[in-house]
């Protein structure tokens, strides 16, 4: 594609080096420039995107895309090492200084891609719990009204029935406009995507027209990058306008906020909603409730179990009625939807002990998960979990004492330790376990199948055992130091269970 048309709606750039040139692909990493590639230089966290320009070069990349504080340096050739501008224009190399280069890759990949964004109506869910799980099921209500649906998210990419796996909640700009692209060649109608608050803070998003905005909840997560609290919240709220059909939690303080300077929000919740829930009645796989809606009073039944899994229906419910579908309809369709991979799910049943597999990895939807297992089941609680490394520490602790209150054995372990000590990170859950001095007893098992062993052998000199296997859902990977070690957890838990059923 010609630059110039790539370069469409990109405001008050300066340029060094010619524009009329062919560009064949575009990319954020240096080592995979090639041949008339264009490099966005990018600065991160950790370190300044501009050391990476001469090996973008050296790689083939005769494009950049950097931010204008470099413009004055690159026309005068001073202070960085750089390429004077004979050797510029001998190399044909084009430099194109932007305002933000983030917002300029969205658009830019965008056009690279033929604004395929535009042809899709697109669906965005955004909180600290309940994404992947509202995701899907409205995919599936969508599917089961007749449509064609994408997904991206934490469980993967999936483009009408088939899936592609994903490192990241919501891809970068350029692999985000790829996927679109891909969808449209499916004759996808509508994508579901779950959008993260680094996806939000990082402009990853930037120039998607949404079909439909929902808010899950905003509860305490990612300390460990945003710092405070209030910085975390303010990052969800910049993800509303008023320009979208907005679906929001009104039980939640912050989506009581937006829809008070929203006017075409929809909410849904306990009290003073346009959804409005009551006499829920939840058992181990079925969850039976009521929504009010507008005098409307229906009556839902569904396979998933737990209050958490019922806020998200209500959820999915208001976003397709507020796309459009009639809600009989819709109500209609949920006794189809079955069991979400990685969402209390059970994996193994029998007179002795169950097995759950659960993704809860934030305190609030650990605590969700601990209080829905109490509410339906009188089993004692073994819990398999550990704690993320290079995130918020002060969650370990409090995961501890919330596990102490509700398990009768706790099995800490790792959970995507990352360049932290696993030891030292289930010292610090320990300590929160402890602080309790209750009767749930406490061990540290730093390999995780070995863990999940144990929680099967506990098990099996009791009875009636609840085994909650939780942190990783569907995961295929465990992050240790800088590696993507392969791990399930349910392909551990199925193997473990088969050797144990044989070993009877």
């Amino acid at each position: 594609m010609n630059l110039q048309l790539i370069l469409n709606g990109i405001k008050n750039y300066k340029i060094l080096g010619k524009i009329n040139k062919n560009i064949k692909n575009i990319v954020q990493n240096s080592a995979e420039c090639s041949k008339k590639s264009l490099f966005f230089c990018i600065d991160g966290t950790k370190t300044n995107g501009i050391i990476y320009i001469n090996e973008a070069i050296n790689n083939g990349a005769n494009n950049v895309v950097l931010d204008k504080k470099y413009y004055d340096f690159f026309k005068h050739k001073k202070e960085i090492k750089i390429k004077s501008q004979n050797e510029i224009k001998k190399q044909n190399i084009t430099y194109i200084f932007v305002e933000d280069v983030r917002k300029a890759m969205a658009i830019m990949s965008a056009n690279f891609y033929g604004n395929p964004q535009q042809k899709l109506k697109v669906v965005g869910i955004t909180g600290t719990n309940g994404k992947t799980s509202c995701s899907y099921i409205i995919a599936k209500l969508l599917k089961l009204l007749g449509k064609k649906v994408g997904v991206i998210g934490t469980s993967g990419i999936f483009i009408n029935n088939k899936k592609f796996e994903s490192t990241m909640t919501t891809p970068d700009s350029i692999e985000l406009f790829e996927i679109f692209a891909k969808m449209v060649k499916a004759k996808i109608e509508y994508c579901v995507m779950e959008v993260s608050a680094h996806a939000i803070f990082f402009d990853k998003i930037y120039g998607i027209n949404f079909s439909a905005k929902a808010l899950t909840n905003v509860k305490t997560d990612h300390l460990d990058f945003f710092k405070t609290q209030s910085k975390y919240e303010q990052t969800k709220i910049s993800f509303f306008d008023n320009d979208n059909i907005v679906i929001l939690n009104n039980d939640d303080k912050i989506g009581k906020k937006i829809a008070k300077n929203n006017q075409n929000c929809i909410t849904f919740g306990q009290n003073n909603a346009n959804f409005q829930f009551f006499d829920m009645k939840c058992n181990l796989g079925k969850t039976q409730f009521y929504i009010n809606n507008n005098n409307d009073i229906c009556k839902i039944t569904s396979k998933l179990t737990g209050k958490f899994n019922l806020q998200d229906l209500v959820l999915s419910v208001a976003v397709l009625s507020g796309l459009g579908f009639d809600i009989q309809k819709i109500i209609s369709k949920i006794k189809y939807i079955k069991n979400i991979d990685g969402r209390f799910d059970l994996i193994y049943s029998s007179k002795d002990f169950n097995v759950i597999i659960d993704y809860a990895h934030t305190l609030d939807s650990l605590k969700n998960l601990l209080l829905t297992v109490k509410q339906i089941s009188k089993n004692k609680n073994i819990i398999v979990f550990g704690c993320p490394g290079e995130r918020d520490t002060e969650e370990r602790y409090l995961m501890g004492q919330s596990v102490a209150k509700f398990c009768d054995c706790a099995i800490l372990t790792t959970d995507n330790p990352a360049s932290e000590n696993p030891k030292r990170i289930m010292f610090e859950i320990e300590q929160g376990v402890k602080s309790q001095n209750c009767e749930c007893r406490c061990f540290l098992v730093e390999n995780r199948e070995k863990a999940i062993k144990k929680a099967i052998k506990i098990a099996k000199n009791q009875k009636n055992i609840n085994i909650l296997i939780v942190g990783k859902g569907v995961e295929k990977y465990q992050i240790i130091g800088d590696r993507h070690i392969p791990y399930c957890d349910y392909d551990v838990a199925k193997k473990l269970l088969d050797d144990n059923k044989h070993n009877k």
